[in-house]
């Protein structure tokens, strides 16, 4: 009797404890019609994600695609701060995409998106799904570029990470007028998009445990997205949200952004044109609740081309703007450089600066195909120049004197023509890219407790998409340019110049294969070690005396591996330095000297060739590391 009655109790246990977990296992496979489904609880509910693979090792990870990390921003939330998603009771599939933002295509001149768009996406592997809530895998988030006028998370895949073992989280967030427009209000104050920005990294704070992140948090931007990411590094905002930042071709110095600024005269212009009667502010803020969100952007949207214009300038319409003092959920207030060069700003964040040396090479097509487009510029020679701090005005005789050693350092005092145009595009990659990128590092260098790195990319190839460009208009571009790197990062879609089949049509022994491999593997690092190649047991450079001239190392990732070379565009750079020092007032009421920080910066030092040397045609793998320890200081 009573073994019948112990018999029953161990039955009883163990039909709970173990039967029980998988008959209900079963039927929620059984339910979810597909054995490949998981569930996993976040803050707001219950999601399912999807078992994919990756493209090249078959790899497999969980997928989960449209996760809503806001409510949507319509309605009296239009132009505001974000808010939270509510949460839901029912589990909520996330296996497709959800809405793009609002935003115009270039290629079509068309609108398209929808303003219900503030969603995520998490990409996982399925070892760090089976250790959710335990896990300890890093995470990188990706911020998307293109001037933060368009762009999609859904055409990120995260393939070549997921093979690195990271988790990836890519999102969309408020693009052009309905992202970045500022009344100078406080509550229009602009940076709505940077604010979504602050909500999905909240997100991904709050829930990545339950996909198994516990690691360290990367935040990694192209273009405009480097250019968030380092304004996450000095919004308060943003503190204590991520360890590592990786920067790659844009930089919160760059002079696109930021100004106090408000959009209220193209507004009012806007409303004029339309018929809306608008007398005052009020009127205004009416007519923007009715009008509609693809008409807006259609008419205001920012055309990036001006071929034959004698002045150039990097301006942004929709893009950071510093916010009212009083401003609601405030994002930034004073202008990047403010921030960085107050003795006050500190940072523990490690940074990853990168760029290429030929930025906007091959991006002004119609002056190639027609130099003579260059005439005007020739002729009145104004562009705006590299730090938006700068005070010089156009007809100042300053500038005239600043223009004449312009003229000569780029185009060696000759005309700005068919045979100078590299010259051109040198200009334009400096002033625009290099010099912000640059500063950005060694102003972050002695900032920081944290590491520093400035990397270059320099890798050369039929498969680039400048060379792509370059055939579609009969050029044989051989360089590195802006958008070049990102191809090797995700497996890229949406792309009129790169079909998705062309990953597919790679050979495993491929020259891009290669540094697909090396490249991420290089990115991957940094967001797990701080350090993009720890096994190369680099150093760290202390910082000196301002009499001391030191070296500025950095990492160029070429075809023939990662190399370690000094002091990348020394010449133009104090060029640049020498050119605010004595013209702009603003340098002059500082106690801020450029070129000494040339000299003090901690960034770096790799000594020769590096580990995790591509491969490349005809080039056997080669392999040299430096064995010294590595040490972190900070003063």
């Amino acid at each position: 009797m009573i073994y019948q009655r112990w018999y029953k109790m161990w039955w009883y246990a163990f039909t709970f404890a173990v039967v029980m977990p998988l008959w209900l296992a079963l039927i929620n496979s059984v339910v979810n019609g597909d054995a490949d489904v998981v569930e996993v609880d976040i803050e707001s509910g219950r999601i399912r994600g999807k078992r994919s693979l990756t493209l090249y090792n078959e790899k497999p990870y969980y997928s989960f695609r449209g996760i809503p990390y806001a409510h949507p921003p319509t309605k009296d939330l239009r132009f505001k701060a974000p808010k939270k998603v509510a949460h839901w009771i029912d589990p909520r599939d996330a296996f497709d995409f959800s809405n793009d933002c609002t935003q115009f295509n270039f290629q079509t001149n068309e609108v398209f998106g929808n303003e219900d768009c503030l969603y995520l996406n998490v990409y996982a592997p399925v070892e760090a799904i089976e250790q959710a809530n335990d896990g300890n895998f890093s995470v990188i988030v990706y911020v998307m570029g293109e001037a933060f006028q368009s762009g999609s998370a859904q055409h990120y895949g995260p393939d070549f990470f997921i093979e690195k073992d990271v988790i990836v989280v890519t999102f969309n967030y408020r693009l052009g007028p309905i992202g970045f427009m500022s009344l100078n209000l406080p509550d229009y104050a602009g940076n709505m998009g940077h604010k979504d920005q602050v909500l999905a990294l909240k997100w991904v704070d709050k829930n990545i445990i339950q996909f198994g992140g516990g690691g360290k948090t990367t935040l990694l931007g192209h273009d405009s997205g480097a250019i968030s990411v380092s304004l996450h590094m000095i919004s308060p905002a943003s503190v204590g949200l991520f360890e590592n930042a990786i920067m790659l071709s844009g930089s919160a110095l760059n002079p696109s952004i930021p100004r106090v600024k408000d959009h209220l005269t193209l507004l009012y212009n806007l409303a004029e044109s339309l018929h809306y009667p608008v007398d005052n502010n009020r009127d205004l803020l009416e007519f923007l609740r009715q009008i509609d969100g693809k008409l807006l952007t259609k008419r205001t949207h920012q055309d990036f081309s001006n071929p034959g214009f004698g002045r150039r300038m990097a301006n942004l319409i929709w893009a950071t703007a510093v916010e009212h003092p009083h401003a609601v959920d405030k994002f930034i207030d004073k202008t990047p450089f403010d921030i960085l060069t107050d003795d006050n700003y500190k940072t523990n964040v490690n940074a990853l600066f990168g760029c290429t040396f030929e930025e906007m090479y091959g991006e002004f097509i119609e002056e190639l195909k027609n130099p003579a487009l260059l005439k005007p510029f020739d002729e009145i020679f104004e562009l705006q120049l590299p730090l938006r701090n700068a005070k010089l005005k156009f007809h100042s005789k300053e500038y005239k004197e600043m223009s004449t050693k312009v003229r000569e350092l780029y185009f060696k005092g000759n005309r700005v023509d068919n045979d100078t145009i590299t010259g051109f595009q040198q200009l334009m990659t400096d002033v625009w890219f290099l010099y912000g990128i640059d500063l950005n590092a060694r102003i972050h260098a002695n900032r920081t407790t944290g590491h520093t790195y400035f990397s270059t990319f320099s890798v050369k190839s039929d498969w680039n998409l400048s060379s792509r460009k370059g055939r579609k208009f009969a050029f044989n571009f051989n360089f590195s340019n802006h958008f070049d790197q990102l191809p090797y990062l995700f497996r890229l879609s949406g792309q009129h110049l790169l079909p998705e089949s062309s990953y597919e049509n790679l050979a495993e022994d491929s020259f891009e294969r290669k540094i697909i491999d090396k490249l991420t593997d290089f990115y991957a690092n940094f967001a797990k070690f701080s350090n993009p190649l720890p096994d190369a047991n680099p150093n760290l450079f202390q910082k000196r005396n301002a009499t001391d001239v030191d070296p500025y190392h950095y990492l160029d990732i070429t075809n023939h591996g990662i190399i370690a070379k000094i002091n990348p565009n020394r010449k133009r750079i104090e060029f640049w330095n020498d050119i605010f020092e004595k013209y702009s007032v603003h340098w002059q009421t500082r106690e801020f000297n450029l070129n000494s920080l040339a000299v003090k910066i901690p960034l770096l030092l790799l000594a020769s060739l590096l580990s995790a040397i591509f491969c490349c045609k005809g080039i056997s793998m080669c392999l040299k590391k430096n064995r010294k320890s590595m040490t972190v200081h900070s003063h």
